[in-house]
């Protein structure tokens, strides 16, 4: 006795090749069907991709604060303060903070602009000789945490220098 298995149509040639045709394609789909660990590791390969691009990529953020101005004596006085928060997500640790600052001169005098963020210097902006001008500028600094970022002005000049409305713009890009 041979080990053939019976089965009904072994006689009939085409029936037998679409029986083989379909456990070929069985046996095909099975072999090449992931396995549970394969699965993991393509999940965590993805995950850690997905976190590599969350780290390096930028994150935007911007912070805005004003005054309606003062008259600048010899000594510094506090116009505008604000808070730039880094976004520590994703393992970013430093930031650059691009400052942006405009003010009115509004009388006689020469006032002087500076930025501290974090108490360290971020940016000095002189201001203009004619009455009515506007002045100020931009500058940048790295920072690697939270810091507050302070605009001063004074006069550089023995009388008094009045400034009208300050405004400063902080743009926080959040760097790994």
């Amino acid at each position: 006795m041979t080990g053939a298995k019976y089965s009904p149509g072994r006689m009939d040639e085409s029936a037998n090749r679409v029986r083989d045709q379909r456990r070929l394609e069985r046996e095909k789909r099975e072999a090449n069907r992931p396995t549970g660990t394969e699965i993991a590791q393509v999940t965590r390969r993805l995950d850690e991709q997905q976190e590599r691009i969350m780290r390096t990529t930028p994150v935007f953020s911007t912070v805005s604060g004003s005054s309606p101005g003062a008259s600048l004596g010899g000594g510094w006085t506090r116009l505008v303060s604000v808070h730039a928060a880094r976004d520590t997500s994703h393992g970013k640790r430093n930031a650059v903070l691009l400052i942006s600052v405009t003010a009115a001169k509004t009388g006689d005098g020469m006032p002087l602009l500076k930025c501290l963020a974090g108490g360290a210097a971020a940016g000095t902006f002189p201001g203009v000789t004619a009455n009515g001008d506007d002045f100020g500028g931009s500058s940048s600094t790295m920072v690697d945490r939270d810091v507050d970022v302070v605009l001063y002005g004074r006069s550089t000049v023995s009388g008094a220098s009045p400034v009208g409305s300050v405004s400063m713009t902080v743009t926080v890009i959040s760097l790994a």
